[in-house]
């Protein structure tokens, strides 16, 4: 095994590139320099982190596009205010202009328009930079991407363009953008935006069958004869398992019909225990919606046309003209405010329970139960680390928060949600999902199979670096080998990751790794001895749960607050790793937990749970930090 550099940060850029190019050569894929001539006069600025390394290796200049943002850019505003910023499309004159049936269309698409918004203005400074620090005389534009394939042809050409008159830089464009799909991406997709097609024939099955669970869990209702206050949890599968387990009477849970068991004796299980099954009625748009929504789409057309734009405005409303409107995505978000309306007065929620407010259908849950007067509560999923406000929690200059109530973890969520000036009250109830991992105590340290969870740089952290993520991936593996570990596995997390590039990030450098992709971590929880991952992972706490070592690691740059992390020290390379392992030292578990999950504090989470929403039920006020059980019996 040849060993890799020491650091493979695209952030450290060769003292040998400061000088004048007369040409930026602006590529995304390793097939636009696999036939280049070595050029000395060209620099080669290459949002690929693999192609990047191709021309380092052949001796080409070359730079990475996050090189150029090694400092936030003070132009962006700041960090924690990206996704309320790429929000303020949605008012016209200070009204929200996309309302169907009492919900904003346009705020549900407040993560899809961020994350473009983030992407457009990322390729814009990073290449205004680039202009400022190595003055081309000429540009040539062959391709540029952002993450999920969000910036299109329209949004590439127009970045190149405003970069070049504002530096009078000759544009050449020879713009060879590969296919969305394509195998060299880090990511495997085909676009994004409207939902993939479904076939008719499995639509009809799903709700047939959907349907009739919850035609049954009605029928069962009546045969029963109980009353129960019936809340409506939409979470993540280890909460809902838990959350259905054991329930006092007097509450139900009421559980969307396409995620209950397919197991026909735990089905049975979960019916006649009183798990109330939920189906979306079946509805279409009548002709005076579908023109309702014309005219919420022509509302925005004209007032943009009123108030020309450019720059990131003007690839937000390309982004949203050609990803949201002509795609028919929110005619598509309009049907489901319809459907989930009908939901509610087909079934009298007493109250509502979110994973994450900002997902789309759990925005529409929200919205439409404020209109019928049912309370809301997020039970947060994931880990919340940096200060960034959505206007789901914090509200925004328009209007309040879309929920509630916090049900809190811990200390860490209720210090997370004041840094963050959310007004929603707090009530502590732990996280339920780690009640099925729950271990007594920590495994001693051993170091033969460890498990590699590839950091990531998610929605909430804008200031990371994606490419972080090889060279983190690629140093980790690397010492790892140097310890001497037999056994490494690298498992990637559900989603657009491409298996075939992270194989190929590790090749590179000779570095052998079983490479895995799947939804489940408890079974490589059961095989590893520890774990090394991102600290902003919920994989963190589920791995202290079930009493195996986590080694978190931190990204750089990062918009993670240190002072949200409490007990808990972070590594942010390869060599912070070797020195806690060579010292055998491991996470205070004990200390860590009970400041993110309240694990010695509250003994059961899922029973927490239900003492506070029994006491909502029977009008009691609710202790923020622990139930009063004498009021429940």
């Amino acid at each position: 095994m040849s060993a890799p550099p020491r650091d493979l940060s695209v952030a450290i850029v060769d003292s040998r590139l400061d000088r004048v190019f007369p040409r930026l050569m602006l590529v995304s894929h390793r097939r636009h320099v696999a036939g280049l001539a070595v050029d000395p006069e060209t620099l080669v600025v290459s949002t690929d982190w693999l192609a990047w390394r191709d021309c380092l290796d052949r001796g080409q200049p070359a730079i990475h596009f996050e090189a150029m943002l090694t400092d936030w850019p003070a132009e962006r505003g700041a960090p924690h205010l990206c996704h309320q910023r790429h929000c303020q499309w949605v008012f016209l004159d200070g009204h929200d202009a996309s309302r169907f049936d009492g919900v904003s269309l346009g705020k549900l698409f407040v993560r899809d328009v961020s994350l473009a918004g983030n992407a457009f203005e990322r390729l814009a400074c990073a290449l205004d930079r680039a202009c400022t620090r190595f003055r081309p005389r000429e540009m040539v534009l062959l391709d540029m991407r952002a993450e999920l394939d969000l910036v299109d042809a329209i949004q590439k050409r127009q970045i190149a363009a405003e970069a070049c008159a504002r530096h009078g830089i000759l544009l050449i464009d020879r713009l060879d953008a590969p296919a969305p799909g394509d195998k060299g991406f880090s990511e495997r997709l085909d676009g994004y935006g409207a939902p993939l097609p479904d076939p008719w024939s499995r639509r009809v099955m799903r709700g047939l069958y959907t349907e009739a669970l919850d035609l049954a869990g009605r029928v069962l209702a009546l045969v029963r004869r109980r009353k129960s206050s019936t809340v409506l949890i939409l979470s993540n599968w280890a909460t809902v398992r838990t959350l259905t387990q054991d329930f006092p009477a007097g509450v139900a849970p009421a559980i969307m019909a396409g995620i209950m068991p397919k197991r026909p004796k735990l089905l049975w299980r979960w019916l006649t225990d009183g798990v109330v099954p939920v189906s979306l009625p079946a509805v279409t748009l009548t002709g005076a919606e579908k023109a309702q929504i014309r005219a919420i789409i022509d509302a925005y057309e004209q007032a943009w046309a009123a108030r020309p734009a450019t720059g990131v405005e003007l690839g937000l409303r390309n982004f949203i003209r050609q990803r949201i409107f002509a795609t028919g995505w929110i005619e598509d978000m309009a049907r489901q405010v319809k459907s989930h309306r009908r939901l509610f007065r087909r079934h009298r929620f007493s109250r509502v329970v979110l994973g994450d407010s900002t997902n789309a259908v759990c925005r529409i849950i929200a919205e439409v139960a404020r209109g019928e007067g049912v309370g809301v509560d997020e039970l947060l999923n994931g880990m919340f680390l940096t200060r960034q406000r959505y206007d789901s929690r914090c509200g925004d200059a328009y209007g309040p928060p879309a929920v509630d109530r916090l049900l809190s973890w811990g200390r860490q969520n209720e210090e997370w949600a004041a840094s963050t000036g959310g007004p929603a009250r707090a009530v502590r109830t732990g996280y339920p999902a780690l009640e099925i991992l729950r271990r007594p105590a920590m495994a001693p340290l051993a170091t033969g199979r460890a498990l590699v969870l590839p950091i990531y740089a998610d929605c909430d952290d804008t200031p990371a670096f994606t490419s972080n993520i090889f060279a983190n991936m690629v140093e980790t593996v690397a010492a790892l080998h140097q310890m001497g570990c037999a056994s490494i596995r690298v498992k990637l997390h559900p989603g657009p990751q491409n298996l075939d590039y992270y194989a190929e990030a590790l090749r590179r450098f000779g570095l052998e790794a079983e490479i895995v992709k799947d939804s489940g971590l408890d079974r490589h929880l059961a095989w590893a001895d520890f774990v090394v991952g991102p600290i902003n992972s919920g994989a963190f706490v589920e791995t202290l749960a079930a009493g195996k070592p986590y080694y978190p690691v931190c990204p750089v740059p990062s918009l993670i607050d240190r002072a949200l992390l409490g007990p808990t020290p972070v590594i942010s390379g390869a060599a912070d790793l070797v020195a806690m392992l060579r010292a055998g030292k491991v996470i205070d578990r004990d200390a860590v937990l009970e400041y993110f999950c309240s694990f010695g504090s509250i003994g059961n989470a899922a029973r927490r749970f239900w003492e506070v929403m029994l006491l909502e039920s029977r009008g009691y006020d609710v202790d923020p930090a622990g139930a009063s059980s004498d009021r429940l019996s």
